[in-house]
């Protein structure tokens, strides 16, 4: 199944105005509505009602669809009209759109310090822990994130969650076959996936705010191609 993929990421969450998140927050739907009064965390508001900012802006503008969301099994949001997925992290939002036909999972991670060989040998695949070990130590941790969003990006996708059996199997970078493909591409500060029915052009927006108003500017990004593993 091919087709063509929206992704729009907002890279600073901090930037709308209290007023303007608030008046954000009163044009989201009921159930929204209702879960946003229960986030007592700003960034997770933040988060959140941005990312239903970006979906409503971006359904509008690439499917003439009004934001219509119902939340699946392990709260995997869905909408009437289109694919859609999310994802936050730190500053950066993220957000996935196709025809409706389509399944899609994606995930964004900024980058953190931690303890990167300690985790992936716990958690991932003897080949990812190989590839990893023969990095240097200022390598390992863009080689982790991304071996890490590949996986959230698969377990969206799935709707299974993110289990052990998962983490410790193993994406390819190369080779070819019938079925899900993965996406990855990094900034400079964050790492981001998406895994999709097979093979499909994305398409790139960054949403910048400028007076009140957010804006889906396309711009040029390169995705490299993955084959997650056979579940």
């Amino acid at each position: 199944m091919t087709g063509n993929i929206k992704v729009v990421t907002f890279s600073d969450a901090l930037s709308p105005s209290r007023t303007l998140l608030n008046r954000w927050c009163t044009e989201l739907e009921p159930a929204d509505a209702e879960r946003a009064q229960g986030i007592k965390s700003e960034q997770r508001l933040r988060q959140f009602v941005l990312g239903r900012k970006l979906l409503q802006q971006a359904l509008a503008q690439f499917y003439n669809l009004p934001l219509s969301l119902q939340l699946r099994a392990g709260g995997k949001p869905e909408a009437r009209g289109a694919a859609v997925s999310l994802s936050h992290s730190g500053g950066l939002v993220a957000v996935a759109l196709a025809e409706e036909r389509n399944l899609l999972g994606i995930d964004v991670e900024v980058y953190k310090n931690r303890n990167f060989m300690r985790l992936a040998r716990h958690y991932f695949a003897p080949e990812e822990v190989a590839a990893l070990e023969l990095l240097p130590e200022i390598e390992q941790r863009e080689c982790f994130f991304k071996f890490w969003v590949l996986k959230e990006s698969l377990a969206k996708f799935t709707g299974s969650g993110l289990s052990s059996k998962l983490l410790r199997s193993a994406f390819v970078a190369r080779g070819n076959r019938a079925g899900p493909v993965s996406f990855y591409s990094h900034g400079g500060k964050w790492a981001l996936a998406l895994t999709a029915h097979s093979e499909a052009q994305i398409c790139y927006y960054e949403a910048v705010l400028e007076a009140g108003v957010i804006t889906l500017r396309p711009q040029a990004r390169q995705f490299q191609r993955w084959l997650p593993p056979l579940l």
